[in-house]
């Protein structure tokens, strides 16, 4: 197995990082002005109490994904020329694609 070339994803990474990012905060906008109706209101509806809960549900849900996704950090692929795919796998790298001749592998986390 010889190694040709890496890429690191930067990109892809911090774009989907500020999508659930945005999106997390919205949810909490949403329903913290939600919560704070309610109390203006003192006679709230069902749907409010369910709107709310399922605002905040989603925005804890989107804060445990981004702190996984920071957790696992930025794709790494490494394009290659194998000849043994014994010795990629006991090297801890995995098979993800194919670029003409060459493969795209990823090392196992």
């Amino acid at each position: 197995m010889e190694i040709l070339s890496t890429t690191e994803h930067y990109i892809q990474f911090y774009l989907a990082l500020s999508v659930v990012i945005v999106i997390t905060a919205f949810c909490l906008v949403l329903g913290i002005t939600s919560i704070v109706m309610m109390f203006v209101d003192k006679n709230p509806k069902l749907s409010d109490l369910v709107l709310t809960a399922v605002l905040l549900c989603c925005a804890g849900f989107l804060m445990f994904v981004t702190v996984q996704g920071t957790k696992k950090g930025v794709e790494v692929t490494h394009k290659a020329k194998i000849t043994d795919f014994n010795e990629v796998y006991d090297n801890g790298y995995e098979v993800v694609g194919k670029d003409g001749s060459l493969y795209i592998i990823t090392k196992e986390k």
